[in-house]
Parts: C-alpha cells; sequence; structure tokens
C-alpha cells in the first residue's frame, strides 16, 4: 500500500525569539503587519479594507506592509482612495533582523491569502510562521496550508477568502479581549515550537528519505 508522509515547513526558531516587550496597547494604538510579496495571492487590498474599518474603531491604528512586488503602486493608490494612506507604511524589503524589529514592535498579523485568478494558492507562510514565533496572533483566511499553522480560535481567527468585513471583525474581537489576545500570543508561539521546528523538520524528511531506500 502506498503512504502519504506529511512534511511541514521548518523555520529556526532561534532567530524569532518571543518579544519581551510586546503588550497590549489600552490606548488603541495597534499596531497590525503582513509580510509577503505584493501580489495577487497576498490579498494585501483586504487588508487594506479590513483596516479602514477597524481604524473607524481604532483612529490611532497603524498597518505596515513588508515586502516588495508588482502590485505595490496599486496598493498605494489605493490605500490613498481609501483614506487610510498616511496610516500605512510601505517598508519595502527588510533582512531578518528589520523583519524581527518590525514582529517586536507590532501587535497582530495579517495574512488574509486568496486564490489567484491563474490558480495560485499558498503553501504555509514562512513569514506566518515567524511572526507567529514571536508571539503575534493572527488573523488570515481559511486557505492553502494556513489552518496547519493557525488554530482558529486558539492562536488566531480564519475567515473565508476575499471577505474584508469579517476580517475587521475579527481584528475587532480579538483587540477587544486582552485575555483572548494573550491567549493567541501565547498559543501561537507554543504552536510554531510544537509543529515547525527546523531542525526536526529536517531529521523527519531524512528519515522518510531513508525509509524511502531501505524499502
Amino acid at each position: 500500500a502506498e503512504k502519504l508522509h506529511l512534511s511541514r515547513t521548518g523555520i529556526p526558531l532561534e532567530d524569532w525569539p518571543p518579544a519581551e516587550n510586546r503588550t497590549f496597547p489600552a490606548d488603541g494604538g495597534w499596531n497590525l503587519v503582513q509580510a509577503g510579496r505584493l501580489i495577487e495571492k497576498k490579498a494585501y487590498d483586504d487588508s487594506l479594507r479590513a483596516f479602514v474599518e477597524f481604524k473607524e474603531t481604532f483612529p490611532a491604528a497603524r498597518f505596515q506592509i513588508v515586502g516588495e512586488g508588482p502590485l505595490q503602486g496599486e496598493l498605494a493608490s489605493l490605500a490613498k482612495e481609501l483614506g487610510v494612506r498616511d496610516a500605512v507604511e510601505f517598508c519595502g524589503f527588510l533582512d531578518q533582523a528589520g523583519l524581527r524589529s518590525v514582529f517586536e514592535n507590532a501587535h497582530i498579523f495579517l495574512h488574509p491569502s486568496r486564490t489567484a485568478a491563474d490558480g495560485n494558492r499558498e503553501g504555509v507562510p514562512n513569514a506566518m510562521l515567524e511572526a507567529m514565533a514571536t508571539g503575534l496572533p493572527v488573523v488570515a483566511t481559511n486557505h492553502g496550508g494556513i489552518p496547519e499553522a493557525v488554530d482558529d480560535g486558539e492562536s488566531g481567527f480564519l475567515v473565508p477568502e476575499n471577505e474584508p468585513g469579517q476580517l475587521a471583525e475579527s481584528l475587532l474581537r480579538v483587540t477587544a479581549d486582552a485575555g483572548l489576545w494573550k491567549k493567541f500570543s501565547e498559543n501561537a508561539i507554543a504552536g510554531v515550537r510544537g509543529k515547525f521546528r527546523r531542525e526536526e523538520q529536517i531529521a523527519a524528511l531524512e528519515a522518510i528519505y531513508d525509509s524511502t531506500i531501505v524499502a
């Protein structure tokens, strides 16, 4: 009988330690972040639309977009059109230290991926795993490999694709409850450390290769 083996993405956890000074922003100064290529499947446009709604409740909120890609000009124009350009920072490409600094100063990681027109889909996004390792709760979509990492209602919220209204609603739910935000943060760290430690994934993959060769 044929067997299927699950081989997960792994990240070097020593490079992404839990943030030491992140606290629940009681003053409403929420800092949201999304990181990845600025392409269709990352759905940054949905993030911007959700941010507009979120900002109605939290006027001091900020949204940092980390990455480069062909949609940068279009997204900057959309942010301006939506009236939030001054609260959105396009950070461009950042090295590991720069990205870690952004994550440490953020409060929630957004990742509302969608299936692109050409069928392109996500696996398990590395940037999301790195963000979770630092303790960032996630608000994302039930798409591709994302549910392998984000336990809906435990380490974040998952919503359907192409639903910025539900994305905003989930953001407002987690930011309304300090206890829930803290639980998501702790579970994000535990989940990544339990399932996505790079050394363990490499060892598991090597074991699969060895068993195949022996067979």
